[in-house]
């Protein structure tokens, strides 16, 4: 769920709001041919809950189109049941993120239907429920304690519009940190 509210100010259009989001993630592993089950825990059931605030700002002036936003997250996951393989490397079950984030992007018009844009941002993927705690075997299981992925990104491009076409093209660099690969 959410709730956002628009304001036109002198200054700047603010868009702002929050937002949450639960979700209850479990699976267990059943052999297709007998039914039988083989693993009563592959993915143990687990709390998601995500709570966010944002505020973006917009301004347009003469050819410039400039935006702006900030958003802070609580990301919070934790195992309801005993994590029978993970605690091979860790006593914990949970874990919660708190999670900075925003951009500032430009643009300038050439003409109404032609643009140069430009921006640099900071955003994250937080792990799946399976990559921080799938208990598959000894050798497969997931990391509590994994830290998400920050992308920090730059940005340039450009953009015409001509009756039904489009043509961009862009150019972007993206620093990820705690990169997450299962």
């Amino acid at each position: 769920g959410g709730i956002k509210n628009v304001k036109e100010m002198e200054l700047a259009t603010l868009t702002y709001g929050a937002d949450l989001y639960h979700r209850d993630w479990w699976g267990d592993d059943y052999n297709s041919l007998t039914g039988a089950k083989l693993n009563d825990g592959m993915i143990p059931s687990v709390q998601t809950w995500n709570e966010g605030a944002y505020v973006q700002a917009d301004r347009d002036s003469g050819n410039w189109s400039f935006s702006a936003g900030l958003r802070l997250d609580f990301f919070q996951q934790e195992a309801d049941e005993t994590l029978k393989f993970s605690r091979s490397v860790t006593t914990g079950n949970g874990q919660t993120d708190v999670l900075p984030g925003g951009y500032l992007s430009a643009k300038y018009f050439l003409a109404e239907d032609a643009f140069l844009f430009g921006g640099l941002g900071r955003s994250y993927r937080t792990p799946t429920s399976v990559e921080r705690y799938i208990q598959g075997s000894s050798t497969f299981f997931g990391n509590p304690e994994l830290d998400p992925t920050a992308n920090n990104e730059a940005d340039l491009g450009f953009k015409v519009r001509y009756e039904q076409a489009t043509f961009q093209v862009k150019g972007f660099y993206s620093a990820l940190d705690d990169y997450i690969y299962q």
